[in-house]
């Protein structure tokens, strides 16, 4: 299968509670320490209200996630707001995610160290040539929320002694991601692989191809399937 290119597209006073029959002193200081818990709890979930199995990753178009960003060149995948579920992973209602008071950018900020984990803990089949170079690095994780380590800060360093400063990325399922140099990889060679994946997973993701280097956002530069 060839590699089909999509176009680009004062001091406070001292609480002391009234005299109240029945209620002893240690009572009070009880209830009053434990209203200071609450609130330091609260404090907590208000600098960071995102709730733990929810994620921001890229996600297939055609689920018509309520809370998204474009990716540039992108025809088949956003970026989305999602949350793990007993069935793998599905998009936020735009119902929940209003209730965090964040944009959709902020969400996105807010939760990428989150994907530092997986990054952190997953290491690369490296499938190389005859002449021992490298020609792609295949990462895969249990997790559903895996595909988002593509975004994590540190992810093209991480894959830079395998495959140099520029990467084409695929990213077929939610478990699997396919990473090529940019300048020396064949992704069309694995072309059929990758679109097979992509058709067969019961959590695909995308058949697109996309560039991810340091410091610069991720965009698609084409596709495994040409519809």
């Amino acid at each position: 299968m060839r590699l089909f290119l999509a176009p680009a597209t004062g001091a406070a006073k001292r609480f002391e509670p009234p005299a109240t029959p029945g209620v002893r002193a240690r009572g009070w200081k009880w209830a009053v320490r434990l209203l200071a818990l609450i609130a330091l709890a609260g404090a907590a979930q208000a600098a960071d209200p995102v709730p733990e199995g929810w994620g921001w990753m890229p996600f297939p178009k055609f689920e018509r996630a309520q809370v998204s960003l474009p990716i540039a060149g992108s025809e088949r995948t956003v970026l989305a707001a999602v949350r793990v579920t007993e069935g793998g992973i599905k998009a936020v209602a735009r119902t929940e995610f209003d209730r965090l008071g964040l944009s959709a950018e902020a969400f996105a900020a807010q939760i990428a160290p989150r994907a530092d984990h997986w990054l952190e803990a997953t290491e690369p089949e490296l499938r190389r040539d005859a002449r021992k170079v490298v020609q792609a690095a295949v990462l895969r994780s249990e997790s559903p929320l895996f595909p988002s380590v593509v975004l994590a800060a540190g992810f093209a360093k991480k894959c830079e002694p395998w495959c140099g400063k520029r990467l084409l990325v695929a990213i077929p399922d939610a478990h699997t991601l396919y990473i090529f140099p940019a300048l020396a990889g064949r992704p069309e060679s694995y072309g059929i692989e990758i679109a097979a994946l992509y058709r067969n997973s019961p959590r695909p993701i995308s058949p697109e191809l996309f560039e991810i280097g340091e410091g610069k956002p991720i965009r698609a530069v084409g596709s495994f399937e040409t519809e």
